[in-house]
């Protein structure tokens, strides 16, 4: 996988790194590690960059673009390696789209393990992080990156074959992707971060983008209880490997269903109790049956023993 980051990486002649916090000195530190001498762009707002960061004092391969003006003229270059939190809505980018990719889009793209994407507007973080401990418990090689603040570049050394990531996944992180992950789930949509976005429905595209790039063996993760989810869902019919999960067990036929008593794991319209609302549990509160949930269908969709989860 990581062969397949740097040619992709090589083959374009300017690069840049747009953004330089956590996720752009990651993506710095990957490609000075094995591509020594190539010279590489990197613009930031911070007009004090290289004070902060002695290693690009050293580094006579690097060109800095910084301050107020560092977005400017984004069409010259070849390949742009965004950090998600470079803010693109006053950007026209369409003349230069097809350059974006990141961190996240290359390694979706060139992952040779399962990949488990968790993205909604609320609930994302503490879902990948029950995912992730699910999956430790039951002794599963998983690996938690993304969001979460963990740089999935700083995570490649440790990737095995049999290898888990889950992934917490922003909206911005996906705005631009090329590639989805193997088990997507949506939580929610509510109508935040407007102030990043050009408009309430550029947002919802943007988390949406996680289910663009599917193959047919891989699986769609959907929660229907927010306000614009379910519309969504059924503007994405042509899913393969669909689930589910809602308090209205009419929306549910493959999936979870939460209500009074717990949640009712339902295949094929036939359902039955999987978790006791009453029993002891970490998470308190109704709003967390919903982050269970979701665990519950990746754990079924993996094939493990529920009981055990």
């Amino acid at each position: 996988m990581i062969k397949k980051i740097i040619e992709e990486i090589n083959k374009y002649d300017k690069v840049l790194i747009l953004g330089f916090g956590r996720e752009g000195k990651s993506t710095y530190k990957l490609i000075r590690k094995y591509l020594k001498d190539k010279f590489i762009y990197i613009a930031d707002g911070n007009e004090k960059l290289l004070e902060l960061n002695s290693e690009l004092k050293e580094d006579n391969s690097i060109k800095l673009i910084l301050g107020k003006n560092y977005l400017d003229d984004l069409n010259s270059y070849d390949l742009i390696i965004k950090s998600p939190g470079v803010n693109f809505k006053y950007i026209n980018y369409e003349s230069f789209e097809s350059k974006i990719t990141s961190q996240i889009d290359l390694f979706l793209r060139f992952s040779n393990i399962k990949t488990i994407g968790v993205t909604g507007t609320k609930g994302k973080s503490t879902t990948s992080s029950l995912i992730y401990h699910v999956l430790k418990n039951m002794n599963k090689n998983t690996i938690l990156a993304g969001n979460i603040g963990i740089p999935v570049f700083d995570e490649l050394d440790n990737i095995k074959e049999d290898t888990l990531m889950v992934i917490e996944l922003s909206c911005h992180q996906l705005k631009f992707v090329k590639s989805s992950p193997n088990i997507s789930v949506l939580l929610n949509i509510f109508e935040e971060h407007l102030d990043l976005y050009k408009s309430y429905l550029d947002y919802q595209e943007a988390k949406l983008n996680i289910f663009n790039y599917q193959k047919d063996n891989d699986y769609s993760i959907f929660g229907l209880d927010s306000e614009c989810s379910y519309d969504w869902y059924l503007k994405y019919n042509n899913l393969k490997n669909v689930f589910t999960f809602s308090c209205d067990d009419n929306k549910v036929k493959n999936g979870i269903v939460i209500n009074d008593e717990g949640l009712y794991l339902k295949n094929n319209n036939e359902s039955s109790l999987i978790y006791d609302k009453k029993r002891t549990r970490n998470l308190i509160g109704d709003h967390n049956l919903y982050n269970i949930a979701a665990c519950i269908i990746v754990c079924d969709i993996l094939k493990l023993d529920l009981n055990e989860a």
